[in-house]
């Protein structure tokens, strides 16, 4: 876009406020869905806990026994692992004694910004929510990734795109507290700071958010420049628990609203910081982060054209739970009238009183009638053959929706053999599951390389090749990037991988140190150099192996 630049001296207020009206422009068309996506992510949500859109309680909530085992398949924490990458034009060669130092220092910022935890929230909620978005941030110097996990909380100025990688404006809403306030606002000048401080004194709320506010729930709140801002949030979810998933906020905290929006001139992103009530700039710096990218990267597990926020697999099984619980409840009512059935009392004609009719029922309860052709007779419905025949037929249309094999999920069925099993794998994998683990890939490589391109920009401590050469990951190339490596972060890739690593260790085309990378064993860091001298005393032993086999060639 292009952005009003403010001169000195004359007509710098002229500026100032063309400027600020196009920002306020371009956040007003960034929430033009927001409610409406922040209404259905709570609807969907609610969904999820409860296992219905209502939040009334069900007997069996497939939704989220589902949404775990996708999840489950979709992504692991503990055995995602990663390769340092450059393109195709760099000198690989020239690279490669550092490539094992720069992995380990990607694989410990990835581990001490407790992505792994983050991300396993975030394959979670991409099942109930239309779109999670991570922002990679840094807080305390330090990177860091943190899940927005409510639609409502971010906006986009292009919907139509197909990702985020080319809009030319995003914001992201989010309340703070007062403390965490008057730290963002703790290194300007005397006069703006109390003027900031005054309006966020003014316009402070302590009641929590969702219920008389205008404003959609904010369930994750960080931005680029806070060092510990505080939640505020809920999820409408009601049914047995009605504080299930429902935080409540009493601290005083002020609403803001972070648009990261194009600027030509720069050809970078421009950071604006609102407080919202008064619309008044806390902010308005260049890109903080790394040169010509944002800090959202969004994950998606049912990617749609044409609309940027994509679908949530558990919109198409909504209706299958619902028939399934309605099947469920229509079964209950079958055995409570077959082990209690109506009764129809014929000849007594005394019998007026309802009550006195219930108290025949009951266990010991008399019933006179002078009438010699009195009678009781239940009125029991016929039993089924199989009573369970709609429930399997509703779980194998659930298969057939999302192509699992058929009885992975319906009662008493599954592999019979271990071949069986294989196959059933070998189809899961095959189906929507597969190509929605290279999604949530692709998402996490994009997480961590911005995650090393920003330690690559502040790491200050050497790092040191297996020969001991010393180097810094300032000195890397700026296109270095993270890979998943050999598709680690899905267990599916992974149980398909290891026969392959099998056969290429037993054909000598890969080393026990690479092998050790596919096995995962604990203490990986420990064992790495153990086979590295493993393999050099057994490359030595190789070279005298045939040096002798040479002098007796010769002394023959």
């Amino acid at each position: 876009m292009r952005i009003p630049t403010i001169p000195d001296g004359r007509g710098a207020e002229t500026a100032f406020q063309d400027r600020k009206a196009l920002y306020i422009n371009t956040l007003r068309e960034c929430e033009v869905s927001r409610e409406d996506r922040a209404a259905t992510a709570s609807s969907l949500k609610t969904a999820f806990l409860t296992g219905s859109l209502s939040a009334a309680s069900v007997r069996y909530n497939k939704l989220k026994q589902h949404g775990m085992s996708v999840a489950s398949a979709l992504y692991s924490p503990e055995s995602v692992r990663f390769s340092p990458y450059l393109p195709p034009h760099y000198h690989m060669d020239a690279y490669l004694a550092r490539m094992p130092a720069v992995r380990d220092a990607l694989e410990a910022v990835w581990s001490a910004s407790d992505a792994g935890a983050v991300f396993n929230m975030g394959v979670r909620a991409a099942y109930y929510t239309d779109c999670v978005t991570f922002k990679v941030l840094t807080s305390n110097g330090a990177p860091t990734v943190a899940l927005i996990s409510d639609p409502g909380d971010l906006g986009v100025w292009e919907e139509i795109s197909d990702d985020f990688v080319h809009q030319e404006a995003l914001c992201h809403w989010y309340s703070m507290s007062l403390p965490a306030f008057w730290r963002l606002i703790s290194g300007k000048p005397a006069s703006m700071r109390e003027r900031l401080w005054a309006i966020a004194q003014e316009h402070r709320s302590r009641r929590p958010y969702g219920r008389d506010d205008a404003l959609p729930p904010t369930v994750e709140s960080l931005i680029v420049f806070s060092t510990s801002p505080t939640m505020a949030g809920e999820a409408n979810v009601a049914g047995l628990d009605a504080t299930m998933a429902k935080p409540q906020v009493a601290a005083d905290v002020v609403r803001l609203a972070e648009l990261w929006i194009w600027d030509d001139a720069l050809a970078d992103y421009r950071v604006v910081t609102f407080l919202l009530p008064t619309e008044t700039i806390v902010r308005d710096t260049g890109n903080p982060l790394l040169p010509g990218e944002h800090p959202f990267y969004p994950l998606t597990l049912d990617p749609v054209p044409g609309y940027v926020w994509g679908l949530a697999p558990m919109r198409y099984l909504i209706g299958l739970q619902n028939w399934r619980e309605k099947k469920m409840l229509s079964m209950d009512d079958r055995d409570e009238k077959q082990i209690d059935p109506p009764l129809v009392l014929l000849g007594f004609g005394n019998l007026v009183d309802n009550e006195k009719a219930k108290a025949f029922r009951k266990a010991g309860g008399t019933l006179a009638a002078n009438n010699p052709g009195a009678d009781v007779k239940p009125v029991i419905p016929p039993p089924i053959p199989d009573p369970l025949y709609m429930i399997d037929a509703i779980d194998r249309m659930w298969e057939n929706m999302e192509s699992l094999p058929t009885g992975a999920g319906a009662r008493g069925l599954g592999p019979a053999s271990a071949e069986d099993d294989l196959m059933a794998k070998a189809l899961l994998s095959s189906g929507p599951t597969l190509n929605r683990a290279m999604l949530v890939e692709r998402c996490i490589e994009r997480v961590a390389t911005a995650l090393l391109r920003l330690e690559r920009r502040r790491k200050e401590r050497p790092l040191f090749t297996t020969e001991g050469e010393r180097f810094y990951l300032s000195q890397m190339p700026a296109a270095l990037a993270a890979r998943v490596w050999a598709h680690s972060a899905s267990p599916i890739f992974a149980q398909q991988i290891m026969s392959k690593a099998l056969a290429a260790r037993q054909t000598g085309d890969i080393t026990g140190e690479d092998f050790l990378e596919f096995l995962n064993l604990p203490g990986l860091d420990l064992l790495r150099p153990k086979a590295r001298r493993i393999a050099e005393a057994q490359a030595e032993h190789q070279d005298k192996v045939m040096q002798v086999a040479k002098l007796k060639a010769l002394k023959k």
